[in-house]
């Protein structure tokens, strides 16, 4: 589990799953994939619903740099891309 994750109660990880920085998991979840940083994760199986961007504020990342996190994020997630 990477620096900073927010995981909430009752949530399932699997053993050798990766949780990167700054995620957060919601409760109830069943992690059985590798979470990408910075992501909010929620499901059963868990997916990226979207971005920890209350969590990213309240860590001091600046405008800039959320913005570059947000356009990443939308091209992996929004742009129908293969991402295997």
């Amino acid at each position: 589990i990477g620096n900073r994750v927010f995981v909430s109660g009752l949530t399932g990880i699997h053993q050798f799953v990766r949780v990167g920085d700054f995620a957060m998991v919601a409760g109830l979840a069943k992690v059985v994939k590798d979470i990408p940083p910075y992501s909010t994760i929620d499901g059963n199986p868990a997916t990226v619903i979207g971005l920890n961007s209350v969590g990213l504020k309240r860590n001091g990342f600046n405008g800039d740099t959320r913005n570059a996190i947000k356009k990443a994020y939308k091209v992996l997630y929004h742009m129908g891309l293969n991402t295997s």
